[in-house]
């Protein structure tokens, strides 16, 4: 019985002070979302950049007009693993410029840039250690684009 009341008592003193934790961290977690929010109302023009192997493809496989969306040609083509790491192979990007993007972003007004740096296909355009399949690895491109 008196061990118990030790944990009841422990919990009724101990659950306030958690449950005053979690409402500090839910209004600061508020606070941070709603600034995050209105910084993005004020930059709301920016460049959202999907570019990777599938790119290379421009939207067709084997001649044919792939529907839905480029990034997922690998999916909506059915397109076999190697025969897509045959695409992979090949992939060099060599006009690739990221400062003229930026120029071009900033020219334009925009106030960010988000690029895709590994899509549904797997494929990293940055180098990584846990896994060769990305642009410098794998390519004859051999250069980070993110970096």
């Amino acid at each position: 019985m008196k061990k118990v009341f030790m944990v009841v008592l422990l919990f009724g003193i101990m659950f306030p002070l958690v449950a005053q934790d979690i409402k500090k961290s839910s209004t600061l977690s508020e606070k941070l979302t709603q600034k995050a929010l209105q910084e993005w109302k004020n930059d709301h023009f920016g460049m959202f950049i999907h570019f990777g192997v599938y790119s290379k493809l421009a939207g067709e496989w084997k001649g044919e007009k792939v529907p839905f969306y480029g990034e997922q040609i690998m999916n909506h083509a059915r397109i076999p693993v190697p025969e897509y790491e045959a695409v992979a192979r090949e992939f060099n990007p060599k006009n690739f410029d990221a400062d003229e993007i930026v120029s071009l972003a900033k020219k334009a007004g925009m106030k960010y840039i988000v690029f895709t740096t590994k899509h549904h296909d797997g494929f990293c355009m940055f180098d990584t250690k846990t896994t060769d399949y990305n642009i410098v690895k794998y390519t004859p491109y051999k250069k980070d684009v993110v970096a």
